[in-house]
């Protein structure tokens, strides 16, 4: 790729992972083709999770607060709890797949200082309140008492956006 008037661009993939853009051209390429391919597959799944939050998961809250609208003031309340069951449901792939993400990274980067610090640092505790905001609560939709009712879906999806904000707070302040 060239960028004006003619001047070399770096790969952005390359640049993120601290690659020497000389060595991948000199031969060294067959030991960071692994790296490129792996920077590519977490930067494809982050923009797509970057997509579902902005418009799945973000505008569930006030699907929820309607449903419950809804729920309140119609006499059919049959189509209302359908519809709860399926926010609850995707609340729970949401999870899984946030749960199969986060294993998937340490097991690319099993050397992940980050994880380590971030866990046991100074700011420990924000970081062990981002994961049971974004990982761990959600599996307790799981309970049905729990989640048939709509007020625990609510506050699990404002938990859950406490969990986000956690997550840039962390993710900011330690980097």
């Amino acid at each position: 790729k060239f960028g004006v008037g003619g001047i070399h661009n770096e790969d952005p993939l390359l640049v993120l992972h601290g690659v020497n853009k000389s060595a991948v051209f000199e031969g060294g390429i067959e030991a960071n083709q692994n790296l490129y391919i792996i920077g590519l597959s977490m930067l494809l799944t982050e923009q797509f999770f970057r997509l579902i939050d902005e418009y799945i998961i973000f505008p569930l809250l006030l699907a929820i607060l309607l449903l419950m609208l809804l729920r309140a003031f119609t006499k059919n309340r049959f189509k209302v709890t359908q519809a709860l069951i399926l926010v609850r449901w995707i609340l729970l792939g949401y999870a899984l797949l946030n749960l199969v993400f986060f294993v998937f990274g340490l097991i690319i980067d099993p050397d992940n200082s980050a994880f380590i610090n971030r866990a046991t640092g100074p700011y420990k505790i924000a970081y062990w309140l981002m994961l049971f905001c974004a990982l761990i609560l959600h599996f307790s939709l799981l309970i049905k008492k729990l989640a048939a009712k709509p007020i625990y879906l609510l506050i699990i999806a404002i938990l859950i956006k406490v969990g986000w904000y956690f997550e840039r707070f962390v993710i900011i302040v330690t980097s």
